[in-house]
């Protein structure tokens, strides 16, 4: 029993991690390419609500998903103070801003072990491969005195 759960509690945070990673690399996709991928379609615009921007786009239109998803990502990330400031003023927003809040405090530590774990693989990758030692006379491609 004890060995199931840390193996679900791995695989959590193996999940939260990469989840976590993905919505960040969307963001930053979002703003550096939205623009023109949205913009330049002709079926999306730019939808401003008062201090904040998103896309809408068309309902028919296949880029509607995507820009919902860059939305969600906007609002997960980038506008994520705006709304945790806004739910110490109003009540109503702190079901808005607690579902964010606990997406960073699960999600930032997933991240940093998903991470290092993958870190901590490669750099064992490199040295096996680096310092492995033939049966008897040759070395890999580093040999260290003994």
């Amino acid at each position: 029993m004890n060995q199931r759960l840390r193996d679900y509690l791995r695989f959590l945070a193996w999940q939260s991690g990469i989840g976590y990673m993905l919505l960040w690399a969307m963001t930053w996709w979002a703003l550096d390419y939205g623009s023109s991928v949205f913009g330049g379609s002709g079926m999306c615009r730019v939808e401003q609500v008062k201090i904040l921007f998103y896309w809408a786009c068309t309902p028919d239109s296949a880029l509607a998903v995507l820009a919902a998803a860059a939305n969600s990502a906007f609002t997960l990330t980038i506008w994520a103070p705006v709304f945790v400031v806004l739910a110490t003023v109003n009540a109503a927003m702190i079901l808005v801003a607690a579902p964010i809040v606990m997406a960073h405090l699960l999600g930032l530590p997933a991240a940093i072990y998903v991470a290092s774990r993958v870190m901590l693989a490669l750099f064992g990758l490199v040295r096996r491969v680096c310092c492995r030692r033939a049966d008897g006379d040759g070395a890999g491609l580093i040999s260290w005195p003994t």
